[in-house]
């Protein structure tokens, strides 16, 4: 049983049947039992009083208790959703993150920070080539790396081989690595 703050109960299977997802309308988060691979149902209502559906899967990663997002129900159903939580736990006991789908590599959000900034430089200007050459030069060994894998001492291994003997180029390849990770900050990939 659900215990809410009223003090009210809903009873519910001891895991999720189609059925009682379909009809669950009383806001709370329920749970796919043991077994569900931390799959939950949070049911929601909105402030117009309409009551959504989302699927929630709880999994262990690095260490850290982390909730996924599988989609909102009823276009991801009850099936699609223990499929989901079944791919995401097998790809936890291989070490993958579940959350690494679409977070891109430096190289590319380099290239979309560029992208970005080119609608403000005049036309013509070398600056893209320019921040292009910064990154091939001196952060080549962040360029594979996905950004959320990027801590800040790759960031000073970059760019310590050049601080004393070219610290213009040190100052402008920091400047524009900081760019990149403002970027990607703002879409809550990566934190440096």
């Amino acid at each position: 049983m659900i215990h809410h703050k009223e003090g009210d109960t809903v009873k519910r299977p001891r895991t999720l049947s189609a059925a009682f997802v379909r009809t669950v309308n009383r806001p709370g988060v329920y749970g796919d039992g043991r077994g569900g691979r931390g799959l939950s149902l949070r049911v929601h209502r909105t402030r117009d009083g309409r009551i959504t559906k989302t699927w929630r899967q709880r999994v262990r990663i690095e260490g850290r208790l982390t909730s996924i997002g599988l989609g909102p129900y009823p276009e991801v159903t009850l099936a699609e959703a223990r499929q989901k939580a079944l791919d995401n736990s097998r790809g936890v006991l291989l070490g993958q993150d579940p959350r690494g789908r679409g977070i891109p590599t430096f190289a590319e959000a380099a290239e979309r920070t560029i992208k970005l900034h080119r609608e403000s430089w005049k036309a013509g200007s070398p600056l893209p080539e320019q921040w292009e050459s910064t990154f091939r030069l001196h952060a080549a060994p962040l360029l594979d790396k996905r950004v959320d894998r990027i801590e800040s001492a790759d960031v000073l291994a970059c760019l310590a081989p050049i601080w004393n003997s070219k610290p213009a180029a040190a100052r402008k390849a920091q400047h524009r690595i900081t760019a990149v990770f403002r970027w990607c900050s703002s879409r809550r990939w990566a934190w440096i």
